[in-house]
């Protein structure tokens, strides 16, 4: 059994810099780019799609994802960026699904809307409903704790080397991501 937040119960916030640009989205929002010179975009460029059936827009963010010790990333996981990337060389843009080498409390959340190998390129859904009518593998349950209730602020958090979906503890530090608006399913 999975448990973990509906795709329609819950809202990014887009606590990411930029603003969304003025630009067309591709034809197909899950494309995967092996080679960082082969996007269309520059990496950290928004867009912003409307989405019919979660009623609102998604904000979507060109980001690279790096593996970590973690599994490599699936349709559905949640990154923040990477903490020795970030640190290093200030390269926001760069993000796991590792709870380890992840910058959990950052208050940035990406999630990824097709499998992901170290390296890869891609648009991550960081802000407002979630795509499910451009991108059909986020329908249904997203990653969480258990914790999640209605009209709580969300959090990222590790459990079991991933980053999930979480309320947070009153004595631990960490910025909202979003907004719940249903408590937890289970399927």
């Amino acid at each position: 059994m999975t448990v973990g937040l509906d795709d329609g119960k819950f809202v990014l916030k887009d606590n990411w810099p930029g603003f969304p640009a003025m630009i067309s989205p591709p034809a197909n929002l899950t494309t995967v780019y092996t080679d960082a010179t082969e996007i269309p975009c520059p990496l950290g460029t928004k867009i912003q799609v409307y989405q019919p059936t979660n009623n609102g827009y998604a904000t979507l963010m060109m980001l690279q994802y790096e593996k970590g010790s973690a599994a490599a990333a699936a349709v559905k996981s949640v990154c923040t960026p990477d903490t020795t990337e970030a640190a290093s060389a200030g390269k926001y843009y760069v993000v796991t699904n590792d709870s380890d080498e992840s910058l959990t409390s950052s208050g940035l959340a990406a999630v990824a809307l097709n499998t992901l190998a170290d390296g890869n390129c891609a648009f991550f859904w960081v802000g407002g409903v979630c795509p499910v009518d451009s991108v059909a593998g986020l329908d249904g349950i997203h990653p969480s704790d258990g914790s999640v209730t209605a009209g709580k602020r969300l959090y990222v958090v590790g459990a079991t080397n991933l980053c999930v979906f979480s309320l947070l503890a009153e004595n631990v530090v960490g910025e909202t991501v979003g907004i719940s608006l249903a408590a937890d399913t289970t399927s």
